[in-house]
């Protein structure tokens, strides 16, 4: 029987496919081990907190990008005492940790992609460091 005003088809609603039984609570994907989640987690909250204390670090000579025209102090304290681009070290190991935390393809294509274009920018970093800084900088 169609509804009044509307054509036929329209009343006429096909029953869905029966849905597969699911288990509850789902499982964990495969893949997910509580040793690699446990792992992936310290591995990003330690870089976050770790690129925290670069920052920190650096105060007012942090900035987005390289200024030609302006000078900063060269630091020298805290991690980059002992690591020439501790940000970005951090920065891979904070996603290190999502490859840990989300172990697929795309995690590690995102870690791939990252690390070139850290290494490339850490380049352009380092030869207007050695500019600016000279002999200093290459201690």
């Amino acid at each position: 029987m169609a509804a009044v005003g509307l054509p036929p088809w329209t009343t006429w609603c096909p029953m869905p496919p029966p849905v597969p039984s699911r288990p509850y609570p789902p499982k964990w994907p495969a893949c997910l081990t509580p040793a690699g989640l446990i792992t992936g987690l310290l591995l990003t909250v330690a870089g976050y907190a770790a690129t925290i204390w670069c920052y920190v670090t650096m105060g007012n000579a942090w900035r987005i990008g390289i200024d030609r025209e302006e000078k900063n102090r060269l630091v020298t304290d805290g991690p980059f005492r002992r690591i020439r681009h501790p940000i970005y070290a951090f920065q891979d190991l904070m996603l290190l940790g999502a490859v840990f935390l989300l172990p697929t393809i795309c995690s590690i294509v995102v870690l791939v992609v990252h690390l070139s274009c850290v290494f490339a920018k850490a380049r352009d970093e380092e030869a207007y460091l050695m500019g600016v800084h000279g002999e200093e900088y290459r201690q």
